[in-house]
């Protein structure tokens, strides 16, 4: 790997490397107690708190005022530029990640609420997506400067689904089989001061092209116990996979991963119980099952039977057609059990 002389360099300055650090904090304070950034964090904590941006006019100019956006993101890029010509290897202290073509610096984050700068770079034309994922965020965006195209994806509402003809949808999701989800794609440029709205579980974008370099100031709210993301497939609204909307859901679902990958036998009864607990995330849940069917086949299968008593429990149908698949495609698990199944 190459490195630069000026980053070899400062590896081992570490006096430099402090007085980095610190003019970049110097920088993060001196913004952050600017009163109209004051005003932004109050009403921030009170968006993340359930209020519609009716009522929080600084945050909804953020987002709904291209004037305001623009000079509110004049102003922040401002400070930490002046702080980069003096440490131009400096870092911004803020969360921040990257890939091709895009990056994403999350300038404020109060509870459930994320205020997020997204920049967006001409690359190659991205190919056309067979599917679109829709999560459960309240999203408010808005294009502080450029231009891209891309596709905007809507459900239908449940309520909209059910003013249709039921009998209709109800045949076709049976004759097809699977979950499905009626989706309208619209084409879409968007450009400087366009304002874009994404419903939880309801809408979402893909940007395709980059016409011009495009920064979007972007202003996020997910919901205490967020819903499961779902993503379908754009030629026929099949549903293509779900994923768990909750980080603690994500974590106990690694954890879990690890305790069966490390062989440890000793966790499959507190796995049993943590399977069979109603207040955890379904997806965690069921992680657990599955490491106890790799532990141990016997207990994971009557796990699985212990399931078909509870209806209202959301893995007993699973459960149920998991259990008949293993024993009509695996015979010999039928000896496990000392009666006939």
């Amino acid at each position: 790997m190459r490195v630069h002389p000026a980053i070899a360099a400062l590896r081992s300055d570490l006096a430099s490397q402090r007085r980095s650090q610190a003019s970049m904090r110097t920088a993060l304070n001196e913004w952050c107690g600017r009163s109209a950034v004051c005003d932004v964090q109050l009403e921030m904590r009170r968006f993340s708190n359930g209020e519609g941006l009716t009522d929080l006019p600084a945050l909804a100019a953020l987002t709904s005022d291209h004037k305001a956006a623009s000079g509110w993101v004049r102003e922040f890029c401002g400070t930490f530029i002046d702080a980069l010509r003096d440490e131009p290897l400096g870092e911004v202290p803020m969360r921040h990640g990257s890939s091709a073509g895009f990056a994403r610096l999350s300038v404020m984050q109060i509870g459930n609420a994320a205020l997020s700068l997204c920049a967006y770079e001409p690359a190659e034309a991205a190919q056309a997506p067979q599917t679109a994922q829709f999560t459960d965020y309240e999203t408010h965006e808005i294009v502080v400067a450029g231009a891209a195209r891309g596709v905007f994806h809507s459900r239908q509402s449940q309520s909209q689904s059910q003013s249709q003809s039921q009998s209709q949808s109800q045949s076709q999701s049976q004759s097809q089989g699977g979950a499905r989800s009626a989706i309208r794609s619209r084409a879409w440029r968007w450009s400087a001061g366009d304002y874009i709205v994404r419903r939880p579980l309801l809408d979402t974008r893909h940007i395709l092209a980059v016409d011009r370099s495009t920064l979007i100031l972007q202003l996020s709210r997910r919901s205490d116990h967020p819903k499961p993301s779902e993503e379908f497939r754009l030629k026929d609204g099949a549903l293509v996979q779900q994923v768990s909307g909750d980080k603690r859901a994500s974590e106990q679902v690694m954890a879990l991963a690890v305790l069966g990958a490390l062989d440890h036998r000793n966790a499959i009864e507190p796995m049993a119980c943590f399977a069979r607990d109603l207040s955890h995330d379904r997806d965690a849940r069921w992680e657990a099952v599955r490491q106890i069917l790799s532990l141990d086949t016997k207990r994971g299968m009557d796990l699985l039977c212990s399931f078909a008593g509870a209806a209202a429990d959301p893995l007993a149908r699973p459960a149920q057609e998991l259990r008949a698949h293993l024993l009509a495609s695996q015979p010999a698990l039928r000896a496990l059990f000392s009666e006939p199944v």
